[in-house]
């Protein structure tokens, strides 16, 4: 399988969009209610990736998919990326206000830019370019209200956005360099970034089996277990549709349609939640969907432009 050479339906290329669009809103959604009473959430990412590595082995198992022996040398800076992204960014929120952590996620997207210039000589067009600036304006409205900083957690906060752009990058590239699929690649991938997360897990979070508050004290009401439930299971979907929105897209369009998620999570978290929608944030989030759309569109046209022209 060479991603590079393949050519997808729009069909195809939706579906797995609104997959992932779909079960990273929901997992937001339900994480917000269960983090109310269990506020553990590098655990739960542990939890995760776990779900999905039983899931895979059971559809390796029923021949859903064929099993392929990867180089675990080769999978492990997936890995590192996205553990690094999750340490990173939850160390972010602690030292710096919730305006510059919520601008450094933002600035993911430009990282992915960065890294894929640097490294795959990738270019983008200037309108693309100008795009992508107006989502940035739009999501900075929706989410940025406060803005202070210090230089350790500008540190922390930028390399958080760096390994975030880096794992989305590699979720297509390493595909590609190893010639696997989707499947085949998180069967390694999971199981080994559960066990990195399961070393920094103790230090990040309350372990403590004498305070009431810790992870093995707090109340499992029926409720909770519920919730985790719910959530490992959409976590499922989550990580098998980034990988493949990724090969069939790219890196820089998985990272655009995220912020539809965070559009859609804003709304619904004023139905469910009762949370407040000012006048700035509806204007943000509809300067995000406009951006969201001319980035569409300018894609569609540039791969009509560089499609192959059919001789008659």
């Amino acid at each position: 399988m060479n991603s590079e050479k393949e050519h997808y339906s729009n069909v195809q290329i939706a579906t797995p969009l609104f997959l992932n669009w779909f079960c990273c809103v929901s997992v937001v959604l339900v994480n917000k209610f269960a983090f109310k009473q269990w506020p553990f959430g590098t655990t739960l990412t542990m939890i995760h990736f776990f779900t999905t590595f039983s899931v895979l082995c059971m559809l390796c198992l029923l021949k859903v998919f064929q099993f392929k022996w990867l180089s675990i040398r080769k999978v492990l800076p997936l890995s590192i990326s996205f553990c690094a992204s999750i340490v990173l960014n939850n160390l972010s929120i602690q030292y710096n206000s919730v305006g510059f952590y919520q601008t450094m996620k933002i600035a993911a997207m430009p990282c992915v830019c960065l890294i894929e210039f640097i490294f795959y000589k990738k270019r983008f067009p200037v309108p693309i370019q100008a795009s992508l600036l107006v989502i940035m304006v739009g999501i900075g409205l929706c989410t940025v209200q406060d803005f202070s900083m210090n230089i350790k957690g500008f540190i922390i906060g930028a390399s958080g956005a760096f390994a975030s752009a880096l794992y989305v990058i590699m979720s297509r590239s390493k595909q590609t360099e190893l010639n696997c699929n989707e499947y085949q690649i998180l069967l390694f991938e999971t199981p080994i970034s559960a066990l990195l997360l399961l070393s920094f897990v103790a230090f990040q979070e309350n372990y403590s089996f004498t305070d009431p508050s810790s992870i093995w004290n707090v109340t499992y009401t029926p409720t909770i277990v519920a919730a985790i439930l719910v959530t490992a299971t959409l976590s499922v979907g989550v990580n098998i549709s980034l990988f493949v929105v990724t090969r069939r897209t790219s890196a820089l369009t998985y990272s655009v349609v995220s912020n539809l998620k965070t559009v859609s999570i804003l709304v619904l978290g004023t139905l469910l939640f009762k949370e407040t929608l000012s006048l700035r944030k509806i204007i943000g989030m509809i300067i995000t969907v406009s951006g969201v759309f001319i980035y569409s569109y300018l894609n569609i046209l540039e791969k009509q432009k560089n499609a192959p022209k059919t001789v008659v």
